[in-house]
């Protein structure tokens, strides 16, 4: 796996970042740097994740652009691809995915659920300080980006309230899985 690229979000004023070609060819890097990698086995864990490493200022608006977006979330596809061509047989009901939040894909993170009875009840948000509603059926992120979807897997979106007691939020959930083994298979 290549070095990751630092995450970096500072409180405050920011300026717009600068040269964000570079930046993305650096995520891209670290994307590609996945090419063969299945992580370790991790028996007391229901799942292993990477963050995006960007700067917040690539990724989340009002300093974002869409196109800069886009190809995050490409890169993110990308080493989903990558984590499940290289999935030992032994390892066939874990279930690689891509979560993020929409439009602020800092937090965006892949990885694989090991446990797929966590895979399994991990979109079914309905506890009063959080709920996740599915989107209309046919609403797709990576249609409205121009993303492709790597082969073997599906789309989910959904409208998330969250309540922390004092605040009230809500954006929009995307997850991108590969589709949950059957049970008892």
């Amino acid at each position: 796996m290549a070095k990751p690229v630092a995450r970096l979000a500072l409180p405050g004023k920011r300026r717009r970042l600068r040269k964000p070609e570079t930046h993305l060819a650096a995520i891209d890097a670290w994307a590609d740097g996945f090419r063969g990698v299945w992580p370790e086995a991790a028996d007391d864990r229901s799942h292993v994740h990477w963050h995006l490493p960007a700067d917040q200022r690539l990724v989340d608006p009002p300093w974002a652009a869409e196109p800069h977006q886009a190809r995050a979330l490409g890169a993110l596809l990308s080493v989903a691809a990558h984590l499940r061509a290289a999935r030992p047989p032994e390892h066939a009901r874990q279930i690689v995915y891509v979560v993020l939040h929409w439009p602020t894909l800092f937090m965006a993170e892949v990885g694989v659920f090991l446990d797929p009875d966590y895979a399994a009840g991990f979109e079914m948000r309905s506890a009063t300080s959080q709920t996740w509603t599915p989107l209309p059926e046919g609403s797709s992120l990576l249609q409205r980006l121009g993303v492709t979807c790597p082969a073997g897997f599906v789309e989910h979106g959904y409208r998330e309230r969250y309540d922390n007691g004092d605040d009230v939020t809500e954006s929009e959930v995307w997850v991108i899985r590969e589709p949950l083994p059957t049970p008892g298979a």
